[in-house]
């Protein structure tokens, strides 16, 4: 696990894409020498009063794009990528210390794309222990976020085989699962001829205007 703190000394409002950059700068340099080794990242906005859509977009958004990238094997770098463009990096981003403001322009941000995002509620050394999901969340995604809340190493087909959702094959599990990994909710580990997955948290919460 990495925390990073974007608190600015000088001010508690951070504005633009520029400033996002610079503070998010001295991260993906860090991450850069591990891009394989799966992270969670702590962003940690404490002191932050507000910060707008722009900076959000490149520290927050940047990361979780990060992520996804190395998440969908099937990306290929743009050519015409710049530097600040994202690199497929093993990250699961996650947010702390958010407060009112920041919270609701970063659900924008999230939101709009159609895209979920994690709070950070409470951790300790390298463990998760409590996540908020927040952002776009779409009922296939919630009904499988509850289904693994709290398991370990699970895969499609035992979820297939559950009492909780019998009607779900385990071909729909499968995707359901992935779709976790790939916005970065659930890690992922190869087992024989199936992918066992956990949430990154201990516990989890849903956001109730996720929807």
């Amino acid at each position: 696990m990495i925390h990073f703190s974007v608190r600015d000394p000088v001010s508690a409002h951070l504005l633009g894409a520029t400033r996002g950059q610079q503070t998010i700068g001295p991260l993906l340099a860090q991450i850069s020498h591990r891009p394989n080794e799966e992270l969670i990242v702590v962003l940690d906005f404490t002191g932050v009063e507000a910060a707008n859509a722009s900076f959000l977009k490149a520290t927050a958004f940047h990361l979780f794009l990060c992520g996804r990238l190395f998440a969908n094997s099937s990306s290929r770098p743009v050519t015409n990528e710049s530097e600040f463009s994202p690199k497929p990096f093993n990250v699961f981003p996650v947010f702390a210390n958010l407060g009112p403001d920041v919270a609701d322009e970063m659900t924008e941000v999230f939101q709009g794309r159609g895209f979920p995002f994690v709070e950070a509620l409470s951790w300790s050394d390298d463990l998760l222990n409590q996540m908020r999901v927040r952002g776009h969340i779409e009922p296939a995604m919630r009904e499988a976020i509850l289904v693994l809340d709290g398991k370990k190493d699970v895969t499609a087909t035992e979820l297939s085989r559950g009492t909780q959702s019998p009607s779900i094959a385990p071909t729909a599990w499968n995707n359901r699962l992935a779709d976790l990994n790939l916005n970065r909710l659930a890690r992922r580990r190869r087992q024989g001829k199936h992918w066992h997955y956990s949430l990154i948290a201990e516990r989890t919460q849903l956001w109730a205007c996720g929807t």
